[in-house]
């Protein structure tokens, strides 16, 4: 039974005195959160920050659009941010963000954006919803990139499908940030994702990183059809020394668009599934079996397996001590009762980083 979490503040809730905010956390976290590791992330990163020049005015469509340089110097201006006290300055003041999240409005990737342009000095105009009388057809789109182009300066996109977010990114005359095409990509949660990682293990950046300093990583959702998988798999494949076994969690076929795992392979990243390797076994059992051996596992979402209560608490015992857990989304609590207070909790560590990687990303556009 989970015992229920004892709040010291409620205590002065009768006294004359206000509470103060929690000085320091009072829960486990991976060992990524400890303090010096973006330090050592910013030694092992040479300052080449005119390379950042090339983003400028640009749109941010695809992880594709990002070579290793650039995305080992976005890092390091993230780091940059993460180790300087706010403010951070005002370098952006004047500029006008839309956020624009037209499927989904409340999520961690438009929070993020909104911290990123706040802390730049930039202005931030959120837009959930199509404007009164607008359809989700590709002209009235037209109509929204114009009205795009006269309100800011950059806009961060979300779409329910492609075919509404090429059609604005087509007329768009301010730079565009991929926030979610569908589920195809979301590439700046790939950076988020790779900086989390080699803050923990920042060698992994170099192609002579020692065989076992390389790490197993295993992933829950179907990279064909889930953006945040997509995109940081083709991240990955800008460091694929780094990883030396990519394993897909799930029992059913399909899980890639066509030709993306041999795209992915080919840039060489050493790819299995489950499905493959244990035909006739249960997710339990495949879990069981893997588990044990995995260094990271990355979910798009913390949600419940198609496994029991009892199965599933049996099978996140197996994970290493030191395993990290990353989750881009707000995870169901079945999970976070298991895994919010534990040496395996890099999703914590993984939120805070979005702010600083996203402001990297505004500043070099």
């Amino acid at each position: 039974m989970v015992q229920e979490r004892y709040y010291p503040w409620r205590l002065c809730m009768r006294e004359n005195k206000l509470p103060l905010p929690t000085q320091a956390r009072e829960y486990r976290e991976h060992e990524v959160a400890d303090n010096g590791r973006v330090e050592t992330l910013l030694a092992a990163i040479s300052d080449q920050r005119e390379l950042l020049k090339e983003m400028k005015g640009r749109h941010l469509l695809s992880a594709w659009h990002l070579d290793r340089e650039l995305v080992m110097q976005l890092m390091r201006q993230s780091a940059l941010y993460e180790q300087a006290p706010r403010p951070h300055g005002t370098s952006l003041t004047g500029q006008i963000l839309i956020n624009a999240f037209l499927d989904q409005p409340v999520n961690r990737t438009r929070m993020s954006f909104e911290s990123a342009a706040y802390s730049l000095g930039a202005s931030v105009m959120d837009v959930d919803h199509l404007p009164t009388g607008h359809t989700d057809d590709v002209g009235a789109m037209v109509e929204i990139a114009e009205i795009f182009n006269s309100y800011g300066d950059l806009v961060v996109l979300r779409t329910a499908d492609t075919e509404g977010f090429d059609a604005i990114v087509q007329d768009s005359q301010i730079p565009v940030i991929n926030g979610g095409n569908g589920e195809v990509e979301n590439p700046s949660q790939a950076l988020v994702d790779l900086y989390t990682l080699f803050k923990w293990r920042p060698e992994l950046m170099s192609p002579d990183v020692e065989d076992d300093r390389k790490i197993q990583i295993g992933i829950f959702g179907a990279p064909g059809h889930t953006r945040t998988v997509h995109s940081l798999m083709i991240l990955m494949t800008q460091f694929p020394w780094a990883f030396s076994r990519v394993l897909v969690f799930g029992r059913i076929a399909g899980i890639f668009r066509p030709q993306q795992r041999e795209e992915l392979e080919a840039k060489g990243l050493n790819i299995e599934t489950t499905a493959e390797l244990y035909p006739k076994e249960t997710m339990f059992g495949c879990l069981t079996k893997e588990l044990p051996q995995m260094d990271v596992l990355y979910s798009h979402l913390l949600k419940p397996l198609d496994i029991s209560k009892i199965d599933r608490d049996m099978a996140i015992d197996a994970l290493k001590p030191n395993a990290m857990v990353l989750c881009p989304t707000v995870h169901m609590k079945e999970f976070g009762r298991l895994l919010d207070d534990s040496s395996n909790n890099g999703y914590f560590s993984q939120a805070r980083n979005a702010a600083y990687v996203r402001m990297s990303v505004l500043q070099a556009i």
